[in-house]
């Protein structure tokens, strides 16, 4: 009798076929938020189901979600939907509403994206509970892990029943904790809100705000402030610094044909200035026409633990009549 001890042969190995159905359900999820997740709510009860091909690289699911909360935000019925075509991954996600706290509310936000190799076309929608006010922002994500760059193409942006349009030619750009916005200018008509940068440096984001004319009404109105009216328009400037750590602010602005409940004040004039050696930022408010006379100014000081803000106002005229 002889042996012959096993000898290695080579084998081919053919991957597993995997085509299967799946469903996912959550039933009360309190106590893990709790302990977890303690700024979060809701999950209860949310289920998804779906299938997915190994061969063909497809999945296809829907779920819903019947409320979830953050904070002081909270999303009402959030209807989930994924499927493949030709490669392409549609994503979708449709609320029915998001309220913000107590004073917004949002209808019918939605999140829309088809993604393929390195690139992803979203789509953002939602409008206000009056309809007047609303937005269809289409985008174009290009990149990998190492960085990303966003176009946002012809859209639909509506601000109290006024259209405003971006900038041709835009694209933001994130990389290593530095963003940067080219060509990127928001307007209608001739007000306007542009954003660049200042101070490049690597690893570090230095964003320049203009405005021009932006109207206060027209901005807040999304806000439901009782027996609080306010209407005016905004102009001048804001550098928020060092955006990703530690960031700081100052700003030379103006707030001009000011009505705050249906009483007239000329101008306000606001400068915010940040001096670095202190690491301060120092802040001076006037006010001043026939009817008023205020003045404020005071500093804060981000790295102090104690009385970091202080203040002084000078009321020397308020005259409501």
């Amino acid at each position: 009798d002889y042996y012959f001890p096993s000898l290695p042969v080579e084998q081919e190995l053919f991957p597993a076929i995997q085509d299967f159905d799946f469903e996912i359900v959550l039933h009360d999820v309190s106590p893990v938020l709790d302990f977890f997740l303690p700024t979060w709510t809701g999950l209860n009860h949310s289920i998804l189901h779906g299938h997915f091909n190994s061969i063909k690289h497809a999945i296809t699911f829907t779920g819903t979600i019947p409320s979830f909360g953050y904070r002081s935000m909270l999303v009402d019925t959030l209807d989930i939907e994924a499927t493949t075509i030709n490669e392409r991954l549609h994503f979708s996600v449709i609320s029915s509403y998001l309220y913000a706290g107590d004073s917004m509310i949002i209808l019918h936000p939605a999140i829309k994206a088809a993604i393929a190799g390195d690139s992803a076309a979203v789509d953002l929608s939602a409008s206000n509970f009056n309809g007047n006010s609303y937005l269809n922002l289409k985008t174009l994500f290009t990149g990998d892990s190492a960085g990303f760059m966003v176009k946002v193409l012809p859209s639909d942006l509506v601000l109290n029943s006024n259209r405003w349009n971006v900038s041709e030619d835009n694209f933001i750009t994130y990389s290593d904790q530095r963003l940067r916005f080219n060509n990127f200018t928001i307007s209608h008509d001739d007000q306007s809100l542009s954003v660049s940068n200042v101070n490049l440096r690597p690893r570090a984001t230095n964003l320049h705000f203009d405005f021009n004319k932006l109207p206060i009404a027209d901005l807040l109105h999304l806000l439901k402030v009782d027996d609080f009216n306010i209407a005016g328009n905004l102009s001048g400037s804001m550098e928020l610094l060092n955006v990703f750590n530690a960031p700081r602010l100052q700003a030379n602005t103006l707030l001009s044909d000011l009505i705050i409940n249906e009483v007239s004040v000329a101008e306000a004039v606001v400068n915010v200035n940040f001096i670095p050696e202190d690491d301060q930022i120092s802040a001076q408010m006037l006010v001043t026409d026939a009817s008023f006379d205020i003045r404020a100014t005071g500093s804060y000081f981000p790295r102090k633990t104690e009385d970091p803000l202080n203040f002084d106002f000078d009321i020397r005229k308020f005259d409501l009549r």
